[in-house]
């Protein structure tokens, strides 16, 4: 069972700079692959430094073992919390070492497909959507103000866009000594892919009319572009990066 990856990030409309970072690697065989998506925090300076040394560690780290026919899943998740472990690492010790960058930090979401099954680890408000049939359905939690208020039901789903500060979040790679991602296992029937996204996407373009969007296009990029381009119609306010992996 072979697989696709494919992604892309663009700047948006109202950001001097792109603090999105992405990359992907795939087995020669095309059987493994890992995609890792980072959203450097806005407003603090060496927030694309920081999204962009997270992706160098993770892809560094984990790319070898990809091109193993299968891991066992106590070495994967060992392998996740240790890239995870080794990008805050580097993120600190770049903030210990230059005032202008004491507070930089990211976002993280790590997305490993092995055969049938995919372990998603994130850390922040960069989502991974299942995309199956007409339906595109959110895997990861947010680590948001917002999110936390409704986890403790203060307020619900449909009152987060009256919350100010609600993007805001409550954990990013960086910001403390030691910080830990949520890993999940998602299995996955042949006919469906994974999509990472950063919230220039989700602000841009809601997740309902995504399918819609997905169908009329071939190609892993095209349907990539597709979405980047909506969310551009739309007048996308952040960065907005789009990786999709699909088994085939």
């Amino acid at each position: 069972m072979s697989q696709q990856v494919y992604g892309e990030s663009d700047i948006g409309f109202s950001r001097r700079c792109n603090e999105d970072a992405i990359a992907w690697y795939q087995s020669t065989n095309g059987h493994n692959s890992v995609a890792v998506l980072a959203d450097g925090i806005g407003g603090s300076k060496g927030g694309d430094l920081a999204s962009q040394k997270a992706v160098d560690v993770c892809i560094d780290t984990l790319s070898p073992l990809v091109e193993k026919e299968k891991v066992d899943i106590t070495e994967l998740i060992e392998a996740l919390n240790s890239s995870v472990a080794e990008a805050n690492h580097q993120i600190r010790v770049a903030r210990e070492n230059d005032n202008e960058l004491s507070k930089m930090g990211t976002t993280l979401l790590i997305v490993w497909m092995q055969g049938d099954q995919a372990f998603v680890a994130n850390i922040g408000d960069s989502r991974c959507y299942r995309l199956f049939g007409d339906a595109a359905q959110q895997l990861t939690r947010d680590d948001t103000v917002a999110q936390a208020m409704v986890d403790d039901g203060s307020i619900t789903e449909q009152e987060i866009s009256r919350v100010p500060f609600r993007n805001v979040l409550t954990k990013a790679l960086g910001t403390e000594p030691d910080v830990k991602a949520e890993i999940q296992q998602i299995f996955l029937k042949p006919s469906e892919s994974l999509l990472l996204c950063s919230d220039g996407l989700t602000g841009a373009v809601n997740s309902e009319v995504w399918p819609s969007i997905l169908a009329q296009q071939k190609t892993l990029k095209q349907q990539v572009e597709s979405l980047i381009d909506e969310s551009l119609n739309n007048k996308a306010d952040d960065n907005v990066s789009v990786i999709i992996m699909t088994r085939q």
